[in-house]
């Protein structure tokens, strides 16, 4: 047997079987905490049926006690009723039962919390050592416009230099490749320079090591990612250096070997009769 009843917030109706009688729960319709009314309280709430009879209470014939509809009927709702539309009602809050209903505070001040120190680990970074990373990382971005500079200024010199050397012009070529030279070298400088700021950027102590050759070699070593591109910056002007002073060696369009080999040959005289 089942229990049929309603909720008693929005009227919505229910079916369940009889052993869920007394027991709490939601609505599924209006979220309302219902509880499910014994078997009992159902069936007293429903209209009993009148007897049949020959003759009613009032004297009235017997068949009109038998047409007179004997069934209970539910009451209609908003949501039973055709053509009309309710809006959804909200979803049921959660039950606050856990203890903490008391209004929340705003935190009118925040600060940082302190960083627990993980054994074996490394302290947080203070202040100083923040501005000191922050200066030296300025430091290395000014010395790496430099060699960016000193690159782009050299691109003519060495056209320069090819010019003259394609049309045996040494003079030219001289000039272009002294200019080469010089701003190579201010390359190859502010690229030692950025590869030296990278350990001191870490601290005094480790920048001064770096300063002895078998701490560098293992420096570079266990950071090469960092190091890749500022020794770049060195190697890449000295190979220019040596390509330019190569060019002046062997060609002799360039060396000045076709000039002595000019002045090298015999001038003819031509002796008057």
């Amino acid at each position: 047997m089942s229990i049929v009843f309603f909720c008693s917030h929005c009227g919505a109706r229910f079916e369940i079987g009889e052993q869920a009688a007394g027991k709490v729960g939601r609505c599924k319709r209006c979220g309302e905490k219902i509880t499910v009314p014994p078997p009992a309280a159902v069936a007293a709430a429903a209209p009993a049926r009148a007897p049949a009879a020959a003759v009613s209470e009032g004297g009235g014939p017997a068949w009109l006690a038998q047409v007179t509809s004997q069934v209970a009927l539910a009451p209609l709702t908003m949501e039973g009723m055709p053509g009309l539309r309710k809006p959804k009602p909200k979803a049921t809050p959660m039950d606050d039962d856990l203890g903490d209903s008391k209004p929340y505070a705003v935190v009118e001040t925040w600060k940082v919390p302190a960083t627990d120190i993980v054994p074996g680990g490394s302290r947080a970074a203070g202040e100083v050592k923040i501005a000191w990373r922050g200066w030296w990382g300025t430091i290395q971005k000014l010395f790496r416009r430099l060699n960016e500079f000193a690159y782009l200024l050299s691109v003519p010199f060495l056209i320069l230099l090819l010019i003259g050397a394609t049309m045996h012009n040494r003079g030219l070529a001289l000039l272009g490749g002294e200019a080469v030279v010089l701003l190579n070298i201010g390359r190859v400088l502010t690229g030692l320079a950025n590869i030296l700021a990278v350990p001191f950027r870490e601290g005094p102590a480790t920048g001064l090591l770096f300063l002895f050759p078998p701490y560098t070699i293992k420096y570079m070593i266990d950071h090469w990612k960092r190091l890749k591109r500022p020794t770049q910056r060195v190697v890449t002007p000295l190979l220019t250096i040596g390509a330019v002073i190569l060019a002046f060696t062997f060609l002799p369009s360039l060396s000045g070997g076709s000039d002595a080999k000019a002045e090298a040959r015999p001038k003819s005289v031509i002796l008057g009769r």
